[in-house]
Order: C-alpha cells, then sequence, then structure tokens
C-alpha cells in the first residue's frame, strides 16, 4: 500500500506533468509581448478591430440580432479580427443578468443564419 504520502506525491507527479502539458499545448494561443511588439504563433502581430458599444443592446432585441452579424461580416471584410464591446445593460426587457449569478446565455450567442 502507497500510503497517503506515497499517494499525494504520485498525484502531485501527475498534477505537474498535466500542467506542463497544458502549458506547452497553449503557448502559442495567445497574443504576446516581444519588445516593442505583439506577438502571435512566434511571428509579428498586428491588430485590427473597432469598437461596438451597441452589440448587446442589438443582441438583446431579436429583432435586431441581424445587425451583430452583419457588423461582424462587414468587419471581416478589410480584414477586422477583433471587436471590443462593453457587457452590460441599462436595464429594459432583456437584461444580461437575469437574477444573480444567472444569465441569459442567449446574450452571448452569435447567430450565423
Amino acid at each position: 500500500m502507497l500510503g497517503r504520502l506515497g499517494f499525494c506525491v504520485i498525484a502531485l507527479l501527475i498534477l505537474l506533468v498535466c500542467q506542463n502539458a497544458l502549458l506547452v499545448a497553449g503557448d502559442d494561443d495567445f497574443v504576446r509581448v516581444s519588445g516593442s511588439h505583439f506577438v502571435l504563433h512566434g511571428r509579428s502581430f498586428y491588430s485590427n478591430g473597432f469598437n461596438a458599444y451597441w452589440l448587446l443592446d442589438r443582441a438583446s432585441d431579436p429583432t435586431q440580432r441581424h445587425l451583430v452579424t452583419d457588423a461582424f461580416k462587414h468587419a471581416t471584410e478589410p480584414g477586422m479580427s477583433i471587436v471590443r464591446t462593453w457587457a452590460t445593460c441599462g436595464g429594459g426587457g432583456q437584461p444580461l443578468q437575469l437574477s444573480p449569478g444567472k444569465y441569459d446565455e442567449d446574450m452571448f450567442r452569435v447567430r450565423t443564419s
């Protein structure tokens, strides 16, 4: 029988191996800073995007959700790949947070059809 100490040592080794595997696998998945420029997958990265404070308001109205999809389609035409929006809701009929800790997940879904 390994005993409690042996079990803890084995568990710790497994966690370290898993953590290292995750770090190696996800190492290039994020934009990083190298000197004075951004790097993604080992190459220089130049961001191109837009601000859209209104996305959540449009997404909350089923009759206007197509405007969100249209905005993404139009943004990709010139090569934009980043959008910044605000996840707030000033009230109204479609709140982002239905109750404490419970969110309306449909507000976060992108419609492709």
